[in-house]
């Protein structure tokens, strides 16, 4: 056995003594807590909660968990693992917001489990622990565990394809592993159901850095088109059915997730020139807060001992660090040249970078033994995930504009009936499903540009559907444009009466004339 593989060897049987050890739940522990704490405390704030969870209600009305449907019409902006995910949270808990973002929670949770794994497998289990307790407290993966929206799944998946990755032998000339090869293309399947195509901006710098470290030994590498196929045909298990099936869906699947996102504006997601620096630098510098408090202090302390480098890396083998500036550096670039930003993106980005922190925190603390100065850390990180848990608190207590749950208490006293139809003009309140009103529309009083599969509808075209069909409904409309709603209402046919007023809306219940 070469010394390469004895060390090899030596970190597995660590790693697996550290698992066992109370220290190793701590950080699994805190996240827990940290992402289950208020979670159902929030209503649904649109436009992207409202999104995901009027799509899931949908599909536990209609039982159809193939073709994900929003306002009725097929919604293809996403595969169907985080409605699945919502559903399966939903059925266990009901529909309300805690069971909405169950999941979101346990993400977070296996993300910072995961993290925890990777460097106590890189490096020791004190380097795992404390990523782990970063990555957990860092401000946006915080918040992202309270947000629908598949990002934090995908964070989750992204750094599994780097465990899996490791385990494989892709830092060392170990044998190659068939069974962490499966795993490696069982998680890239998986995050291709999650965001489709986006987990192969994250899994490029692993394919990057196990080409140049093996070159021309790559391509002999059976196990690693064994996983690549594996991801095809898991990802094909969902985009297969649904091409066959809606006409259309393989065109928008390469426009809505390739195309459309990285080369054109279409998406209307920050595609200015500086739009990636805009969103992303922020993103990540606020997003790690505290943590990135400390980053000038690591870089300038690192750079002033960079003689003494072996302190960087394990004791023997390659080190980790190449594959860790890789992970932050090479996704950031395609990011950021992409035309749809936004910062929920970069949220795979964080756990390299809290694995990067940590191990540069250990080493240049090193000579601090003092037992005062640990319980100062572990005072600091009790109190900024008070003041954490305090946020979450806080945002369940204020009802901004968007916030669906207020506006739909606001609606059931000018509209008591949950069966009546209510048609939203130029307002995104797609979460009204979710607390009750699944007679729902959205409408724009002028035709809307965005590539959705399926066109959202004019106010002209369903003012003339009221006066056909009969039956009431309800309009919100924009206090601003009620006379022009009115004109239209009499041009088509509709007769309507105000029902009230709120939140700079007023509702028009509108029927046939006479």
């Amino acid at each position: 056995m070469t010394p390469l593989e004895t060390e090899g060897t030596r970190r597995r049987s660590t790693g697996r003594a550290s698992i066992r050890s109370w220290r190793f739940v701590l950080p699994v522990l805190l996240a827990l807590i940290l992402g289950l704490a208020f979670q159902g405390s929030r209503g649904l704030w649109e436009p992207d909660e409202g999104y995901y969870a009027n799509v899931a209600v949908e599909m536990i009305a209609s039982g159809d968990w193939l073709i994900p449907h929003l306002n009725e019409e097929i919604f293809l902006d996403k595969p169907p693992l985080q409605y699945w995910a919502m559903v399966a949270g939903m059925r266990l808990l009901g529909i309300n917001e805690w069971g909405a973002r169950l999941a979101n929670a346990l993400w977070f949770t296996a993300t910072v489990l995961m993290l925890q794994l990777l460097g106590t497998r890189l490096w020791d289990a004190r380097t795992g622990r404390l990523a782990a307790l970063l990555y957990a407290t860092s401000l946006l993966p915080f918040v992202a565990a309270n947000v629908l929206t598949p990002d934090m799944s995908l964070a989750f998946w992204s750094i599994t394809c780097a465990y899996c990755f490791v385990q494989a032998g892709g830092l060392t000339d170990e044998h190659d592993t068939a069974a962490w090869w499966t795993a490696l293309g069982l998680a890239v399947g998986v995050g291709i159901l999650t965001k489709g195509p986006a987990i192969l901006i994250f899994l490029a710098p692993l394919v990057t850095l196990f080409v140049v470290r093996r070159r021309w030994r790559a391509l002999s590498c059976i196990w690693g088109y064994g996983a690549a196929l594996l991801a095809i045909g898991i990802g094909s298990l969902w985009y297969v059915p649904v091409i066959l099936d809606v006409p259309g869906a393989g065109r928008y699947f390469l426009d809505c997730q390739i195309v459309g996102r990285l080369f054109t504006a279409s998406y209307r997601r920050n595609s200015g020139l500086f739009g990636g620096l805009a969103v992303y630098v922020p993103a990540l510098v606020l997003g790690s807060l505290p943590w990135s408090l400390l980053w000038p202090v690591l870089a300038r302390r690192a750079w002033k001992r960079r003689p003494a480098g072996k302190a960087w890396r394990p004791s023997a083998g390659r080190s980790p660090w190449p594959m860790l500036v890789l992970l932050v550096l090479l996704p950031l670039t395609i990011l950021v040249a992409a035309r749809s930003r936004l910062p929920l993106y970069v949220l795979p980005l964080f756990a390299p970078l809290a694995l990067g922190t940590a191990r540069g925190l250990l080493i240049l603390t090193e000579p601090v033994h003092d037992r005062r100065f640990r319980l100062h850390r572990v005072g600091l990180l009790a109190l900024w995930s008070l003041g954490l848990l305090s946020l979450k608190a806080y945002g369940s207590m204020i009802a901004p504009a968007r916030d669906t749950a207020a506006f739909a208490r606001e609606l059931k006293l000018l509209v008591p009936d949950p069966g009546v139809e209510v048609v939203a003009v130029d307002r995104a309140l797609n979460a009204l499903p979710f607390y009750g009103y699944r007679n729902f529309e959205h409408v724009t009083s002028a035709p809307d540009d965005y590539p959705y599969f399926a066109p959202t509808e004019t106010l002209q075209s369903e003012l003339r559907e009221t006066a056909s069909e009969g039956t009431n409904h309800a309009y919100i409309v924009p206090a601003k444009d009620l006379e022009s709603f009115s004109r239209l209402a009499h041009e088509a046919g509709t007769s309507c009466r105000d029902a009230g007023t709120m939140q700079e809306c007023v509702v028009m219940v509108c029927g046939q004339h006479g």
